[in-house]
Order: structure tokens, then sequence, then C-alpha cells
């Protein structure tokens, strides 16, 4: 027979089974609570149960241990708006659980928040409605904690901020061209040098489009030999822009062009195929802001051998 969920959606079907398979069955496995809480125990994501009062009546060891409680009795005697950051603390009961309530499910990244330390815990927070007769009689959730992942993503953001602070600073065009799709990725300071607008999509062929006759051919020449001979792109050409002024793009002499390789990955292998690519450095990220600053200005790590 079907089992019903939340807004009269199917969410199992029961089997009836004869009676030697069902006391077969009972000898195999332990009574079902005993069973999820065996399942629910050996889980290192945080999982919890409240009631419709929103007091909790079971958090795992686990889930203990990244709160900061010792006993389940101290999580009893706390509120569930208790277990997050206080900035967090009014979404989730006037916004989110009222959602959950409704939909009979939600997810959504947020803070948990340490008992003893008061530090902030990033959690994707998933949430069901647990069902008794047909009607609501509390919740349970399975969270994860990625407070490592969501710190790595803010040293990212930040360490390209700063990146892109040096680039804009020195007013540094830069693009990268993907082959053999000939996509084009450029920064803002780029599209400007060609004299571009906004609307203007990257493409391969739209960077040979606002240059000076006399010099496409030969720029032209210049982009085959560095990708044929698989070297550098050096050549000096002039943009017209579409109101007509005109700009002397080069690279700076005596400066020669830093490729520096950003990435996750930190094998031998890795920096291999960097080196291989024709990059002059390797970095993992997230990359220190002087750490960068110190190689574009030369004095930085040793070059890719």
């Amino acid at each position: 027979m079907p089992l019903p969920g939340p807004q009269g959606r199917v969410s199992g079907m029961l089997k009836d089974l004869p009676a030697e398979d069902r006391e077969e069955r009972g000898r195999a496995l332990p009574e079902s609570s005993e069973f999820a809480a065996l399942l629910a125990e050996s889980s290192a994501d945080f999982i919890g149960l409240c009631d419709m009062d929103f007091i909790p009546v079971f958090v795992n060891q686990a889930g203990l241990r990244l709160v900061g409680l010792d006993s389940l009795e101290e999580a009893k005697h706390a509120e569930v708006r208790d277990f997050f950051f206080p900035e967090d603390q009014a979404f989730i009961v006037e916004e989110f659980l009222p959602r959950v309530l409704r939909e009979g499910q939600g997810e959504v990244e947020v803070r948990f928040r340490n008992f003893k330390s008061g530090a902030a815990l990033w959690m994707i927070y998933r949430v069901h409605v647990l069902l008794q007769d047909g009607q609501a009689a509390g919740l349970a959730t399975i969270s994860r904690n990625i407070t490592e992942r969501r710190r790595a993503e803010e040293a990212l953001r930040l360490s390209r901020y700063r990146l892109d602070m040096v680039v804009d600073s020195i007013q540094l065009g830069l693009w990268y061209c993907d082959l053999p799709s000939r996509d084009l990725v450029w920064n803002s300071t780029h599209r400007q040098h060609l004299g571009l607008p906004p609307e203007v999509a990257p493409h391969a062929d739209r960077f040979f489009e606002p240059l000076h006759p006399d010099d496409l051919e030969s720029t032209r020449e210049a982009v085959e030999r560095s990708i044929t001979e698989a070297g550098d792109f050096d050549a000096e050409y002039r943009t017209i822009a579409r109101d007509g002024c005109v700009r002397w793009i080069r690279r700076a002499e005596g400066h020669p062009v830093t490729l520096i390789a950003l990435t996750g990955w930190g094998q031998e292998e890795d920096k291999r195929r960097s080196r291989e690519a024709g990059f002059d450095h390797h970095l993992v990220k997230p990359v220190s802001f002087d750490l960068l600053t110190q190689i574009l200005a030369g004095q930085g790590a040793a070059r890719l051998a």
C-alpha cells in the first residue's frame, strides 16, 4: 500500500509479508528505531530530531561534538533556534522553518554556532517534516559541515579581488583564448584596449575586428606563430575604437609576460603539466596576496624549471 508524504505525495510503498517472512526478517534486523539510531550514531554529519515546539529530542554524537554540547540532555534544554548563529536565528525561525512546514522539506546554507566558543559553523541544513497519522509530528535534519569549503571560497574571492585591484591599477589587459574552440575570455581593461562596448561577447574573431588595417596581417601571423611554436605572443599593434580613437597596444620593453597557473592541484605531475603548457609559476589556491605581488615584481618563487 502507498505511504503518504507531505502534500499528499506518495513517499514509499508498504508490502504485507507472510508471518514466517516477518519472523525471519525480525531476527535479521534490530527494531527499526534501534537501527535508525545505529545509523545516526555512525554518521559524521549532524543528525537531529525536534518536536513541533522546536525542542530537540535527539542529536547524534557527531552533532553534539560539532556544536560543543557534552550530552543529549544539554541539547534537550535548548531550542532549535539556539543552535544557529545569532544573526541567522530570525531567518530560520520566521522564514525557513515555516516554509519547511508548508512544503514538507527544505535546504539552505546557514551558520550553526558552537555553544562553548560561540564560533560560527557553516552548514548545509537539510530538513524534512516527520508525519504521524498524516499529521506533522516533528522535524528531522541531516546537516553537513561546510565551514572549510566556505573559508576556501572566501579566501579565493579575496585573492581574486586583490588581484583585480593590482591589474586595474596598472591598466593591464588580460585575455585567454581556448583552443580549438576559439572562445575568448578578457578583462574589462583589454576590452577597452580594443575599443569594444560591454555588450560585445568575447570571441577570437572579435579580437581582430578593431585592429588597424596596417597591423592586421602581422598580428595574425604573430598569433599563429605563438600557437604553432607554443611560444609567446609578442606583437605591437594598433586598435581603432568605434569612436575613432587609436590606441597602441604592446608588451612593455624588458618586461616579459609572466604566466601563472592558479589551481587547486599541487602534485608534481600537476606542476609538470603547467611547465609543459608554458606557465612560469604554479600556485595552489588559496594564494596569498603578498606572494602574488612578489611574483609580479619579479621577486617571488623560482620559475618552473
